[in-house]
């Protein structure tokens, strides 16, 4: 549906005005014909935490005016604000805190309690606007409103992103996370146009979550490459920046087990892609990043028969006599091993911090304990030296009993209400190898930061000849994952209403620092790559780290399907520096 009153002149007329003058320039007339084209599901944006505020601005700018109070309200929101579910229930509401705030400006509406009569709820970088989309119609509105009218358009799910691309200052956005219709199972599942079946599969909407895919493949005797948070969008940033998981090593990523996505283009046009049609969306969409190409309402992806998985499980909380010297080194030497064994998951080898979490489906029990055993060895050591440990390494009857043990839920609700900023690396095979080792080494030993090491690499998965470069089933992801054993991930955080930092005031200060410690990997792994779901708001050369030889391909599609950049967003493909919606990032 057109929902303007005019015709307007991009370039001549709306190019010299701010994205809040653009928004106050639309007719109300156009407002509700838009409301009218996706069933009155047109709703004003809000800070999750407004109920708590007696003053609110609006928009960037705005003279604080009087708000009412909703005690009852704020009283669940505070109580609530950690609960990862309940925050992705709220269209104001994002799992990393410091999204919704304009950090830059140091203006934000943080959750704490019932807010003075002198504090002011400010809008932000929360969308001024947002679509409750449904189906595909709605979304096809939404980017065309947004087109007619020169106002940005962000793409927001459950608020699980961690790098901005959900928010933006004077926006328009679409909302997925309520397009959840019924998982749908085959058995051989035949997508659109191909000749061969591509065996069982699960079909899931734009805002389906991994727990319920996890228990529907259950259900039936199959197992999902899916995260660990439960707060994760499976159709959403997840499996468009590449998606890793525990079982990634020997199931390869989330990108690898999609066999077809349908996805609205940035001109409003529905589309299937798979590895038999459209298949440059289908390679864009599968590692491009997501809110660029299209805005994925559905996906189909391969399932796998349950088997039985052992768990490893360390935890070791206490300053190690050595410094951490030993740990890294045992860890480094039997990385390559672990990964032929097919050990998945989380490894926190630090100074007095060290925890495992790994499973795997290659090895028997007494496999996985001689797999283990350096692991074992050192806890042994650690407690005769004082230390408390738990370490176990024991059998689970498959995916579904893993994900639903207590630690893999801790994992899924880390960092939820926190303002949190990342840096990360993929450390190649040649990390773990001679001289590369000895520069990890050398790195790990000096860093002052606590890194988290993820063994995601799909480091003995077999890619389909369909799947290889040039092949229709090539995935956009950097080249850089393929010859990975760990995705390394550091980290900060810092409490949103903490006066400490002043709102967010230090946050640039946070930013930069991560940003700083991730330095010395990147100078030994010149030619690696970075996860860009999990990198550096501020990765310093992102389109080698996250897409390398891939780019030049991705830009072609980004300017062939979008030219007007209607669908965009911070260090994604085709992004403008310059762009307003930008505003709000802190520099460093």
């Amino acid at each position: 549906m057109w929902c303007s009153t005019q015709v307007v002149s991009h370039v001549s007329l709306l190019a010299a005005l701010s994205y809040a003058s653009r928004l106050g320039q639309i007719a109300s007339s156009d407002w509700a014909c838009l409301n009218d084209s996706v069933s009155g599901r047109l709703q004003v944006g809000n800070p999750i935490a407004l109920p708590c505020y007696q003053q609110y601005s609006n928009q960037l700018g705005a003279t604080p005016a009087p708000n009412a109070v909703d005690v009852a309200a704020c009283t669940a929101i505070n109580a609530e604000k950690t609960n990862a579910t309940f925050v992705m229930e709220q269209f104001g509401g994002y799992l990393t805190a410091n999204w919704e705030a304009c950090m830059s400006q140091n203006l934000t509406c943080p959750v704490d309690g019932m807010a003075s009569s002198n504090q002011t709820c400010s809008q932000g970088s929360v969308p001024s606007y947002y679509i409750d989309a449904r189906d595909a119609a709605d979304v096809s509105s939404g980017l065309l409103f947004a087109q007619t009218h020169g106002i940005p358009l962000v793409v927001k799910n459950t608020g699980h992103d961690f790098r901005g691309r959900s928010s933006a200052p004077g926006s328009l956005a679409i909302w997925t996370y309520n397009i959840q219709p019924e998982i749908e199972f085959a058995e051989d599942f035949l997508a659109e146009s191909c000749l061969d079946s591509s065996g069982p599969t699960l079909t899931y909407g734009a805002g389906q979550g991994f727990q319920g895919l996890y228990e529907a493949a259950h259900e039936r005797g199959y197992m999902l490459v899916g995260g660990t948070s439960p707060s994760v969008g499976a159709s959403g940033g997840w499996v468009t920046g590449g998606g890793h998981s525990a079982l990634s090593n020997t199931y390869g990523l989330g990108v690898d087990n999609v066999v077809q996505m349908k996805a609205v283009l940035p001109n409003g046009a529905f589309v299937t892609a798979n590895r038999c049609q459209n298949q440059d969306i289908f390679f864009a969409l599968r590692g491009g990043g997501g809110g660029t190409f299209g805005v994925v309402m559905e996906t189909t992806s391969r399932i796998h028969p349950e088997v039985p998985l052992q768990f490893a499980f360390v935890s070791a909380l206490g300053a190690a006599p050595d410094g951490g010297s030993s740990v890294i080194d045992m860890v480094l030497d039997n990385a390559q091993k672990w990964a032929n064994d097919g050990w998945g998951g989380y490894l926190v080898p630090g100074k007095a911090l060290f925890e495992v979490i790994l499973i795997t489906p290659k090895l028997t029990l007494d496999e996985a304990k001689a797999s283990m055993q350096p692991v074992l060895n050192y806890t042994d050591w650690l407690q005769s030296q004082g230390v408390t440990v738990t370490a176990n390494v024991t059998t689970l009857a498959n995916y579904w009993e893993f994900y639903n043990e207590p630690i893999s839920q801790l994992l899924g609700a880390v960092g939820v209400g926190t303002g949190t900023a990342y840096a990360s690396r993929l450390l190649p095979k040649s990390s773990f190898e001679g001289s590369g080792k000895d520069a990890l080494a050398a790195v790990l030993k000096q860093s002052s930061t606590t890194a988290g090491m993820l063994l995601v690499g799909p480091a003995s998965y077999n890619i389909p000849e369909s799947d290889q470069p040039g092949g229709p089933g090539e995935a956009s992801i950097t080249p850089a994952w393929r010859s990975s054993l760990w995705h390394m991930l550091a980290q900060t955080s810092w409490d949103p209403s903490d006066a400490t930092y002043g709102g967010y005031g230090s946050a640039t200060a946070l930013y930069k620092s991560i940003s700083t410690a991730m330095d010395p990997v990147r100078a030994i792994t010149p030619d690696s790559g970075a996860y860009q779901n999990e990198a550096d708001t501020f990765e310093p050369d992102p389109t080698v780290s996250f897409w390398g030889a891939n780019y030049d391909r991705l830009l072609g599609i980004k300017r062939a399907i979008d030219p007007a950049n209607v669908l965009t967003c911070h260090q994604c493909i085709g992004w403008d520096q310059s762009d307003e919606r930008f505003q709000c990032f802190p520099t460093i």
